[in-house]
This record gives structure tokens, sequence and C-alpha cells, in this order.
């Protein structure tokens, strides 16, 4: 998991380029990916909610994921962040 989260922030500019061809917030998945880094409970439970989950499981709640995300504005984001960050305090 750690693995992950490491190359979530560490992408090529071309891995990042087929990224947002997929539709993906690299921004936001690089603040993900540092917040969790950082927060051992929060880390902790998405290890722990991943094991649980098949992975066409993980594929449709990633999918599900990207498609909220694609209609939030970065002001959205922003305060979707901030109330994570307060949850996990």
């Amino acid at each position: 998991f750690g693995d992950m989260l490491d190359q979530m922030n560490d992408m090529t500019p071309e891995q990042e380029a087929r990224m947002k061809a997929m539709g993906v917030n690299t921004e936001m998945m690089k603040k993900a990916s540092t917040m969790m880094a950082n927060n051992p409970m929060m880390r902790k439970a998405a290890q722990t909610m991943m094991k649980n989950m098949s992975p066409e499981q993980m594929m449709k709640a990633s999918q599900q994921a990207q498609q909220q995300m694609k209609n939030m504005s970065s002001e959205d984001y922003e305060k979707a962040f901030k109330d994570m960050e307060k949850g996990q305090k």
C-alpha cells in the first residue's frame, strides 16, 4: 500500500498524461495519497476497506468516485479535503 502511495506521488509526465486521459484528476489523487501517507489512521482504514473488496468491487468504487469527482469544482475539492482532515483529528 505504501508503494502505491509513493507511485501516485512520483508519476512521470507520461504517466500523469495517461491518467488525465482516463479522466483522473491527478492533483486530487496526489493530495489524497499525501494525506494518507501522513495519516496512519486514514491509511489503515483504507487498507482494511480494500482488503475486503474483490478487484471488481475496487474498480467499481474507483469508477464511482471518479464520476462524482468529475462534477466537483476546485472549491468542492478543497472543501472535501478539509472535511477529511478535520475528521481525522
